[in-house]
């Protein structure tokens, strides 16, 4: 049933190209009859002295060629055969190129369709999946699923195959053919149920590649803590058991899909001995015995080799099912949109009696009210845990309220274009993140025609270009993965930068200033007040330095608004953010 399913969902997206492929098959098929037709003539000629004592199927050769002005002779019947096997040759050539090219167009709309699909999604959809599991989805995963399509093309031109190989018996003795069948079926019966098997190796295999997958992932990312700790050995220990549980699950399905094809071979030789005996007990002459043998030397391959296909697909079809799924996720978590474009912040943006929680869990913000003025800075303080950056996530569109909404000039953000909404934003997350490119490329990542002058003000902006210019190849200096060649400072003030050059309608900073050393931190401090005249700013604050010079201050708590003012009103309370200071959970 999985199986057909399978065919079903690449039959809908693929018609044409699955219907050419079967076409192509069926002349594959029909020229390989023509092979084993003419091999009847060739044998009457070798063993029968006179043409007139001859099978059916060499008279009726013979009359063809008659008919189109060929005289009989060996030779000639010897050049249809290799014509006919030369034409097979060609024509399956042909239809593996054929069967290749829709397998590499499948694996292609699948890749394209899953990042698509996901990255259509919310948020939320990939806070909740393992980095690792979504990593070995395309590095392994949609490749098995091309491998299984390989798999039904394969058994569909074999199962076509057999029934044009089997039609030709059938045409000269349908008892010997009937007898002969039926004992190769019977003979392939127990290796069919082998294919559940698979399947449940194949879901095994899925599994332990998931873990493979997460285990290098996390290292990867964690490499400078692992080697912090001295603590490789550990993180090999991992891997290797995850590995040697994905290969023993591996081996196991690979040489059942395998050897099924040679375990059935001493089964066709028994057949092609009924066949022999049953031809000889039936009087059928040599050369349609010749005929009927060579069909079923065909034959008998193709059913072991039937086996082996369905048991390799089985094996693939977990590796489809967990890409299917975790499409059918992403699509439940799918991006909403709205259908206005977002052009800027004409007066401002107000947060109204906001409150959100994740699916099953508490509330993680709780009748929020918060505005930021055009042109403003505002800043939000408070605990770890305090909610300001899941605040952040609703801004920017990442996850929808629960209750309450967020209003940009009146009008509800869920009624903008979300892409055009973000692609006005500048966004410094607290973890920067830069591609492993050039500093410049880097920065046309966030706007792909900006000239050399805005990169150029962009830079200065961010106090990016004093390090900038002392490198040796400036601007083409590539960065490497995660920006291992710059410092922690020199990458925040490049994502600074990046953020900056979109000349953004909304900048938003999320701890920007986070981990850094006491110049660096400066640095940023600097380039932010200088953007702070020229755009709507929205920052994560933990630096009395940076509070200080905010227009407005918001502090949270457990989820919600519980103080705001200027500084030197919320000084004057003397309440929450009072001890913050004095107690110096912000840092002077």
């Amino acid at each position: 049933m999985k199986t057909i399913l399978f065919f079903r969902e690449i039959f809908i997206k693929f018609p044409s190209l699955v219907i050419f492929n079967i076409i192509i098959l069926l002349i594959l098929g029909v020229v390989d009859s023509c092979v084993i037709l003419t091999i009847a003539p060739v044998v009457d000629m070798l063993v029968n002295s006179s043409l007139e004592n001859t099978s059916k199927i060499t008279r009726y050769i013979i009359d063809i060629l008659s008919a189109i002005g060929i005289s009989v002779s060996l030779w000639k019947l010897l050049f249809i055969f290799l014509f006919f096997n030369v034409l097979r040759s060609l024509i399956f050539s042909a239809s593996r190129y054929f069967i290749l090219k829709t397998k590499y167009t499948v694996l292609r709309s699948v890749l394209l369709g899953t990042f698509e699909d996901f990255f259509k999604a919310r948020w939320y959809f990939f806070s909740i999946n393992k980095e690792g599991i979504l990593l070995n989805t395309f590095m392994r995963e949609i490749a098995v699923v091309g491998d299984a399509f390989g798999a039904l093309a394969n058994y569909l031109a074999q199962i076509t195959q057999c029934i044009l190989f089997a039609a030709v018996p059938f045409l000269i003795s349908w008892k010997v053919a009937s007898i002969s069948f039926v004992s190769a079926i019977l003979f392939a019966v127990p290796f069919s149920l082998i294919g559940k098997v698979s399947y449940r190796l194949g879901k095994v295999g899925t599994a332990t590649a998931n873990q493979v997958g997460s285990v290098i992932q996390e290292s990867l990312t964690s490499a400078k803590v692992i080697l912090g700790f001295g603590n490789q050995r550990r993180s090999l220990s991992l891997l290797s058991k995850g590995f040697d549980d994905h290969r023993r699950a591996t081996l196991k399905y690979q040489t059942i899909n395998s050897a099924i094809p040679q375990a059935y071979f001493p089964t066709g030789i028994l057949v092609l001995i009924i066949a022999l005996l049953s031809g000889r007990y039936f009087s059928v002459p040599i050369s349609d015995i010749a005929v009927i043998l060579y069909s079923f030397l065909r034959i008998v391959p193709l059913i072991g080799s039937l086996s082996g296909e369905m048991s390799a697909l089985h094996s693939c079809l977990p590796s489809y099912e967990q890409v299917m799924s975790l499409r059918n996720q992403a699509k439940q978590y799918v991006q909403r949109t709205g259908t206005i474009n977002f052009t800027g912040i004409q007066n401002s943006i107000s947060i109204q009696n906001l409150s959100f929680s994740y699916p099953g869990c508490e509330q993680v913000l709780e009748d929020v009210d918060v505005v930021i003025p055009k042109g403003k800075m505002v800043a939000l303080v408070g605990k770890s845990g305090a909610g300001k950056s899941t605040l952040i996530d609703m801004i920017m569109g990442f996850n929808e309220p629960s209750k309450g909404e967020i209003m940009i000039d009146d009008v509800p953000l869920q009624n903008f274009d979300i892409n055009s909404y973000r692609q006005n934003i500048g966004y410094v997350p607290q973890t920067n993140i830069v591609f492993n490119m050039s500093i410049k490329d880097n920065l046309l990542w966030a706007k792909a025609d900006a000239t050399e002058e805005q990169i150029h003000e962009a830079c200065m902006l961010a106090n990016a270009i004093e390090f900038i210019e002392r490198l040796p190849d400036r601007y083409d200096t590539l960065v490497g993965d995660r920006g291992v060649r710059l410092s922690g400072g020199q990458i925040q003030r490049v994502a600074l930068a990046r953020a900056v050059l979109r000349n953004p309608a909304l900048l938003i900073l999320d701890e920007a200033t986070s981990s850094l050393d006491t110049e660096s931190e400066r640095l940023i401090q600097d380039a932010i007040e200088r953007i702070s005249h020229r755009t709507t700013i929205i920052l994560i604050a933990h630096r009395l330095s940076t509070v200080i010079n905010a227009d407005y201050i918001y502090v949270m708590d457990a989820g919600r608004v519980i103080e705001e003012g200027t500084y030197a009103d919320l000084v004057a309370v003397n309440g929450n953010f009072k001890r913050m200071v004095d107690n110096q959970v912000l840092i002077a």
